[in-house]
Parts: C-alpha cells; structure tokens; sequence
C-alpha cells in the first residue's frame, strides 16, 4: 500500500472512530463578509471609471455529503450551496461627471433565485472548490439616481468558481460544529446590455475578497442599505 493510500486510510479510519458511522453529513449555514478594502471599478460608457468601495457580505447553506469509503479512495466529497442572502453596499460615486449626482447602491439577493451551485472537498489535495452563483440586484438609495437607472434593480449575477485549502482537521471541526474556515477572491468582469442608454455597456471590475465571519459585518452603508430596503422591497 503507497504511503498516500495509507495516509487516507488512515484519515478516513479516524472520520469514522470519530464520529461512528460510514456517512453522515455536514449541513451549516455559512457567512462570507467582504473584506476590509475591498472595491470594485464603475465604468459608464464613455465616462471615466469610478471607484465603489465595498461592505457587507452574503449568507449561504452549505450541506455536504461525508462518506468514509469516499475518503478512504481518496474521491472528494460533494455537494451543495445556496445562498439565501445577500447585503453588499457600495459606496456613492458621481454618475454623470462633473455632478455631485451620486448614490449608495445596495446589492441584495434576488428574491425569486437568490442562487446556488455546488461544493467539492478533496482531502488528497486539501482543496475545497466552490462553484455557484450568487443572483445580486443592485439597486441605488438616491431616488433621482434610482429613475436615471430606470426605476428597477439592476440584475448583476455574480458567477463564483474558487477554490481554497482545507484539511481534515478543518472538516472535523466543522462536523463537530465549529465553522468553516474560508477566505477567497472572486475575480469580476461583468458588462451590463440594456435598453436603458446610461446602462447598456456599464462595466463592473475588480476583485471580491470573502472570508468566513459570524455575521454579515455592520457599518454606515450597510446599515442605509438594510433601512433603504426594509422600505424598498414588498
């Protein structure tokens, strides 16, 4: 037997002495906060790129399936993730240079799909692989901004594909229930087409840094965003 196989052997003998059975599953909901600094870059046709400073987080179900004969042969264990909520705020840039013209927006999960996708854990290479899509609609504070976008939330699907480490002892601390410790960077590219001529070829780039936290994080824009949609939303 390879020193690899014995290795896995030995981890899926411990998952099962530990927990006493041949599967069982991890079923946690799981806060990922933005990262401090994080920002994205707002580019209107044929005006200059503005900068959003980013805040807030999002909510997701996660639910993976632990089998010992999967760890035993060394095949990563999958599964599933849904989001459930999401609460990002960004902050206000002028929409139309060189007006003062400028707003918060709040990105907020699409109520009739907010999202989802699936999970992949791999203890062999002590990967976790997260493949899903987060449904946001962004939508701004100012209600003389919010008519120039045309009066509804902007559809902005946010495609996530990462991957990030994660070892044995991390997924045992989360069977036993602690959390799931993540911290990862979606790249974004996104290009909105619409009727709406402000908005047809808006650009959105950057990076989106998430790590694992025990609450969506409080702050001044989050807190207008989450006033601004209790009043906003049915």
């Amino acid at each position: 037997m390879s020193s690899q196989l014995l290795r896995l052997f030995h981890l899926g003998l411990l998952v099962a002495f530990a927990f006493g059975a041949v599967a069982c599953s991890i079923q946690q909901e799981v806060v990922l906060a933005v990262e401090e600094g994080a920002s994205i870059e707002v580019t209107i046709p044929n005006l200059e790129p503005q900068t959003s400073n980013l805040s807030g987080g999002l909510k997701s179900q996660l639910d993976i399936d632990i089998s010992f004969l999967r760890i035993l042969f060394g095949l990563p264990l999958n599964g599933t993730i849904d989001v459930t909520e999401i609460l990002i705020a960004g902050s206000g840039f002028p929409v139309i240079p060189p007006f003062p013209l400028q707003s918060t927006l709040c990105q907020y999960a699409d109520p009739a799909d907010p999202g989802g996708g699936s999970v992949s854990v791999s203890l062999a290479s002590r990967q976790l692989g997260i493949q899903t899509t987060a449904n946001a609609l962004i939508v701004p504070v100012d209600p003389i901004v919010l008519s120039l976008f045309g009066g509804e939330p902007i559809p902005f699907p946010v495609a996530i594909d990462v991957t990030a480490p994660i070892t044995l002892l991390d997924l045992l601390g989360v069977i036993g229930g602690g959390d799931l410790p993540l911290s990862l960077v979606q790249e974004l590219d996104f290009v909105f087409e619409s009727e709406n001529p402000l908005l047809d070829g808006l650009t959105i780039t950057g990076e989106l840094p998430l790590s694992t936290a025990e609450a969506i994080p409080d702050g001044p824009l989050v807190s207008e965003c989450e006033t601004f949609l209790d009043g906003f939303l049915p």
